[in-house]
């Protein structure tokens, strides 16, 4: 599951999350925390996805310091009643199962686990309470993680972090709590009577390795690496580790996260409320601590950002303002290397294997650092780039523009996708110009899907799809509010009706074969939804049918 981070803003866009932390700079992370490169962004009118939903590759992202939400979006118009896709026949229908019949409005999704058996964690309705529930997203019974959960007065708030989720009980207004609430589908639910924090909480891809805060005071708290079959407070691998209201809100809250086996954490040790400045932190499975980057020394202190490789040795990190300076970190044992490469970063990608990071720098050159022990700098695009739109599953493609938004209404721009790992880097157009929007990459990294061709007066356009080789644009849907990409495969969900509820309509279409749009589901919720691999996993806003679906894609 992965998250986008933006620093200097809160926002959702698609299935994007974004954290709010203190900077005159903006950071996108394209990487293992980073938000879907195959969505293609914000449906204009409606709000994005779930708090905290995945993105279309990757493993679960850092966690924060507390619980953040998505942006409202602005009311959205009556849609058509559906589109007609292009001659033909895609041959093949999702499948759109119920998983969990619950009252109309009366569910909520918290996010989907990342082990072997993805489970979709939600709220559902118990008359004044709540219920925190579990339920495979191929279909099968639900597991009640915990009944009669009281709003405002006890644990609201549980967090889907890898394969694993977290609530608390006992929290109190500033998010202290008794203890912490722990479930993976192997281990079952496991409880840690601790003081703690609601929101320090991270787990490993396979949900085996948890992390969560204890002996949490009002401004600090110890972490503790442990195993999800027998958490334990006992021996905290971190100490004093600074929470501070004031510190979060303004700029250093603490960041922690698994990249395999290897817990990675970024986070302050002062609680002075301009505090920006924080230290990374990584310990082995098994292992000690080992600081990596000490915020002791202000010249080489971070901000709270973890731009990782799948094994947590090979890290990016960027320094405080004002020079938001770029650095290659390399780990072995004990022994930390750190290089500074480039000044001003805007967005970064660091690839799964660790073969290199791609970033932006504020002056528009889009560059690849190696993870040698004297990183080799390339430039893939030497000037002229305004943004990177995304980066394909394999760390390979990077989409980005070049032209001035034209628009500010629709946000259109122009797209050019470049292989960062070619020799003579060479862009393919995929957008001429600035009259497009959401492009993305679908889940196998082979095509990119966006929209064009807008009315004015409804709203929508035409769903493309063209290959990151170039060739012939394929139309998906010819009227359509806008169009997301499976984690896996070249299936798209297009959304041609918005009711005026808000809730879509959404059809399905492969963007390589095309042909006739498949019904998908009618009565989505627009901030309800969240992909796991093929499946989008989605809450129905209808009276009938309302509750819990997976609408699995071929």
């Amino acid at each position: 599951m992965k998250l986008k981070l933006i620093i200097g803003a809160l926002s959702l866009s698609g299935a994007s999350l974004a954290l709010a932390c203190s900077s005159t700079n903006t950071i996108t992370d394209f990487g293992e925390d980073a938000g879907t490169s195959g969505t293609t962004g914000t449906i204009p009118g409606t709000s994005g996805g779930t708090s905290g939903s995945s993105g279309s590759s990757g493993s679960s992202g850092s966690s924060g310091s507390s619980g953040s939400s998505g942006s409202s979006g602005s009311s959205g118009s009556s849609g058509s009643s559906g589109s007609s896709g292009t001659s033909g026949s895609s041959g093949t229908v999702p499948k759109n199962t119920k998983l969990k019949a619950a009252p109309q409005g009366g569910d909520q999704i918290v996010g989907v686990t990342t082990d072997a058996t993805p489970h979709v964690v939600y709220y559902v309705k118990n008359g004044a309470a709540v219920d925190l529930e579990a339920v495979p997203v191929a279909g099968g019974a639900p597991i009640v993680l915990q009944a009669g959960i009281v709003l405002n007065t006890d644990s609201a708030s549980a967090f889907v972090s890898g394969g694993a989720v977290a609530w608390y009980s006992g929290t109190t207004a500033t998010g202290l709590a008794t203890s912490v609430n722990i479930w993976t589908k192997a281990a079952g639910k496991k409880t840690v009577a601790t003081p703690t924090r609601s929101g320090i909480f991270a787990a490993s891809t396979d949900g085996a390795l948890v992390a969560f805060a204890t002996n949490a005071t009002a401004t600090t708290t110890d972490i503790a690496i442990t195993t999800a079959a027998a958490p334990s407070a006992a021996t905290p691998a971190l100490s004093t580790v600074t929470f501070a209201p004031n510190s979060a809100a303004k700029g250093c809250p603490t960041r922690i996260r698994f990249a395999g086996t290897t817990f990675v954490g970024a986070y302050c040790t002062g609680i002075n409320a301009a505090a920006t400045a924080a230290k990374l932190v990584t310990v082995a499975a098994g292992g000690a601590p080992v600081v990596r980057v000490d915020n002791a020394v202000a010249a080489a202190s971070i901000l709270p950002v973890i731009f990782a490789d799948n094994t947590g040795t090979k890290l990016f990190v960027v320094g405080p303002a004002p020079t938001y300076e770029g650095r290659v970190v390399v780990t072995a044992g004990a022994n930390t290397t750190v290089t500074a490469v480039d000044a001003d970063i805007t967005a970064v990608d660091v690839a799964k294997d660790g073969s290199a990071a791609v970033y932006l720098t504020g002056a528009g050159a889009l560059k690849k650092a190696s993870f040698a022990a004297v990183p080799v700098v390339t430039p893939i695009i030497p000037t002229g780039v305004l943004s990177l739109l995304g980066m394909s599953a394999d760390s390979k493609k990077a989409l980005f523009s070049t032209l001035t938004n034209a628009d500010p209404a629709f946000k259109l721009t122009d797209a050019k996708v470049v292989d960062v790992t070619a020799a003579v880097p060479a862009p393919v157009v995929i957008e001429a110009t600035a009259t497009g929007r959401g492009f993305g990459f679908t889940g196998t990294g082979g095509y990119v899907i966006y929209t064009d061709t807008f009315d004015a007066n409804t709203g929508l356009g035409k769903l493309n799809s063209k290959p990151v080789t170039g060739g012939a644009e394929k139309i998906l849907d010819p009227a359509t509010f806008g169009g997301f990409g499976a984690e896996v495969g070249t299936g798209v969900i297009s959304v041609p009706a918005i009711a005026a509820d808000k809730s879509w309509t959404v059809t399905y279409v492969d963007a390589v074969a095309g042909g006739a749009l498949q019904a998908g589901a009618a009565d989505v919720s627009p901030n309800d939804w969240v992909w796991s691999g093929k499946s989008f996993v989605h809450t129905n806003l209808g009276a009938a049918a309302s509750g819990v679906y997976a609408l699995t894609l071929p």
